[in-house]
């Protein structure tokens, strides 16, 4: 199967299910978890989107106060504005990132986008301002494969070495390991 085949057959039904799952008709909030996609037909295919031939799609995260996708590639970050599925912008080493490989992507109360690379630490963005965590600013590693807010503001960094616990108020980083 052509990549780009192979791209449509598996981003194609994720992104469909994130967009239908993602929609206005809300159920109450009395409603038990699953509810609301219990009551909905099947996810459907609501758009796809190429990033390329050769590219791979390795993380997604909805930003919905923004009505935004955010996507992961293996050539940098792409940033979809989900009301009329446009590309708003593309983001690479030229912009901030350490590494164009992205493998998680994080979304804070604070709407910073992390970025967590292959062999190139971990990025932050919101509104044009960039900062790059390596293993020297306390990080357990370069390779950063997850993101998790933690219900006090902190937020859980899964990488190849172990996982972090990021003090966002201090910026202090505790590394635990198995």
């Amino acid at each position: 199967m052509p990549p780009e085949s192979r791209l449509r057959a598996i981003l194609g039904p994720v992104l469909g299910l994130l967009l239908s799952c993602s929609g206005e008709d809300n159920t109450a909030a009395s409603s038990p978890p699953g509810a609301q996609l219990a009551d909905r037909q099947s996810p459907q295919v609501v758009e796809i989107f190429e990033v390329g031939a050769s590219v791979y799609v390795r993380s997604l995260a909805i930003e919905a106060e923004r009505n935004r996708l955010w996507v992961g590639t293996s050539l940098g970050v792409n940033e979809i504005d989900l009301s009329d599925n446009r590309l708003v912008n593309t983001f690479t080493r030229q912009h901030g990132l350490a590494n164009e490989y992205v493998f998680a992507i994080g979304i804070d109360a604070d709407g910073y986008k992390w970025f967590g690379t292959n062999a190139g630490g971990m990025a932050r963005y919101r509104d044009g301002d960039w900062k790059v965590y390596f293993p020297l600013h306390g990080l357990a590693d370069y390779w950063v494969y997850a993101f998790a807010n933690a219900l006090d503001g902190g937020l859980w960094i899964g990488t190849w070495a172990g996982a972090n616990y990021l003090d966002r108020a201090s910026g202090r980083f505790d590394t635990y390991v198995g």
